[in-house]
């Protein structure tokens, strides 16, 4: 009966795994979001690019810390064409639904 706890935290420590996100740590940034990160006339600069894949599909959170001030902050694809808005404010887009906290991955920070 004493085996029957171990053999639960064996099976449990066996059957946790963790995301490989290597192939995301090692990624570049695409050209059009390597020159939003220095070209910073057109709103609040960009503090860090996270990254997420979705649907087999790179999508690049533009993190500027302005969430905190009623401002909007954008996830865009590799060609930097907008797929979400995410905003403290305002009513939870649909597509926000899409993407999990935990699993953004940060690749570039100033």
């Amino acid at each position: 009966m004493k085996q029957l706890p171990l053999l639960f935290i064996f099976l449990l420590i066996f059957s946790c795994t963790k995301k490989d996100n290597s192939e995301i740590e090692n990624l570049e940034l695409p050209d059009c979001v390597e020159k939003l990160t220095i070209d910073n006339r057109r709103g609040p600069a960009i503090q860090r690019v996270r990254v997420q894949e979705v649907k087999n599909e790179f999508h690049f959170w533009l993190n500027t810390d302005v969430l905190q001030s009623d401002l909007s902050e954008f996830v865009v694809d590799e060609k930097c064409n907008v797929v979400c808005t995410f905003c403290s404010e305002c009513n939870e887009p649909l597509c926000s639904k899409e993407y999990e906290y935990d699993d953004w991955v940060t690749i570039w920070e100033k």
